[in-house]
């Protein structure tokens, strides 16, 4: 069990240098600190392809109708028809855009998507933190990821989805927009008890990153204890069978 337990561990580890690696190496290739995030993108890009072949389809339905009830489109008609498509396109293209993600959203989201909607909030949060901070966040995207697989199939009633609603949705947030209220020409200037701003966000994200990897091995702990359970069960079930 405790082997287990410690390959899913440096697995995480491992995870993490390898998406910083990544970082390092091409910050400008995407945006996104996760797949979740990246998927969640993608979806909503997915649904704006979807609008503008609806759209077209539409407009091909409506202008066979046209020539076919009325009269042939001819050249006008084929370019009204061409300037709608194309007006229509940049339209759906544009609209709707995807909602900015809010923390209220974030405390108000189901666990399944807890963790692709605090990515996409960390996201636009990441620009306006020092680059310490920034390759902090690329690490907890990392393990939102893990921990977002683990959300799926945990029951919500559990006191461990308490906790990591209120790791990511109530303390991470509050971190990240405290350090925010700081003026920026204040921020890496130490304080009384001489620490910075920078400092304090630095170590605190140091904190959560922490808090997220423990959860997700808590849990992870959790399934192997079942499954170990389950199957002395079914050991001691069908050996008495068989001794019978």
């Amino acid at each position: 069990m405790t082997t287990e337990t410690d390959l899913i561990v440096e697995q995480g580890k491992a995870s993490i240098a390898r998406s910083r690696a990544r970082r390092t190496d091409a910050p400008k290739l995407s945006r996104s600190i996760g797949t979740r995030s990246r998927r969640y993108k993608m979806r909503h890009l997915g649904q704006k392809g979807l609008r503008i072949i609806l759209w077209w389809i539409a407009l091909l339905i409506g202008a066979i109708a046209f020539s076919l009830v009325v009269s042939p489109l001819g050249v006008t008609g084929v370019i009204v028809l061409a300037m709608m498509a194309l007006m229509g396109s940049l339209v759906f293209a544009v609209f709707p855009q995807m909602p900015a993600m809010t923390e209220d959203r974030l405390l108000s989201s189901d666990m399944a998507s807890l963790p692709a909607k605090t990515e996409i909030w960390l996201e636009a949060q990441r620009p306006a933190l020092p680059a310490p901070a920034q390759q902090l966040v690329d690490g907890i995207g990392v393990q939102l990821d893990t921990l977002g697989l683990q959300l799926e199939t945990l029951d919500p009633r559990e006191p461990a989805a308490d906790e990591v609603r209120r790791l990511v949705g109530e303390h991470l947030p509050g971190l990240v927009n405290g350090y925010k209220r700081v003026p920026p020409a204040m921020r890496a200037r130490p304080n009384a008890g001489g620490r910075s701003a920078d400092q304090e966000l630095v170590d605190g994200l140091k904190v959560i990153e922490r808090e997220i990897q423990t959860m997700s091995e808590n849990i992870a702990s959790g399934d192997l204890d079942a499954l170990a359970t389950r199957g002395r069960y079914l050991e001691i079930k069908y050996q008495e069978q068989d001794n019978g």
